[in-house]
């Protein structure tokens, strides 16, 4: 991650630089303060962003496929304040760390069918948990 500039660089295991995307903003899909990143074994992207307090999830090409909380000073699932870390274990399981809020959100990733069903408004369950620290 190229906090600086607010994008997101890849480069190969030589250290050779491939592509880059990203760009400043208030809006869905860019960035204001980009605090940590995470790829999956999928080469999905989670970045967390301080100004919006959320994770947004991006494919390798830098295309927005879901922003994921939303900002309050009362605790929730999916609730972030001061997002400030993200990790992605073997098994796919995103955890996310929460500075103000003292937690950590652990969230599984959707199959395709959920999502779907999520974006055709079929599906309102949210698949969070949390932990406190």
């Amino acid at each position: 991650m190229d906090t600086g500039n607010f994008r997101v660089q890849i480069f190969d295991a030589n250290g050779g630089f491939l592509s880059a995307w990203g760009q400043v903003g208030r809006g869905l899909g860019q960035m204001a303060r980009p605090r940590a990143i995470a790829v999956d074994q999928d080469n999905l992207v989670y970045l967390l962003d301080a100004s919006f307090a959320n994770m947004q999830v991006f494919d390798d090409s830098g295309q927005l496929l879901l922003p994921i909380g939303d900002r309050n000073a009362k605790d929730g699932p999916g609730v972030l304040a001061s997002p400030s870390g993200v990790a992605v274990d073997e098994t796919g399981r995103i955890y996310v760390v929460d500075q103000w809020l003292k937690k950590v959100e652990i969230l599984r990733k959707l199959t395709r069918q959920e999502g779907q069903d999520i974006l055709d408004g079929k599906q309102k369950k949210t698949i969070l948990k949390q932990k406190k620290l």
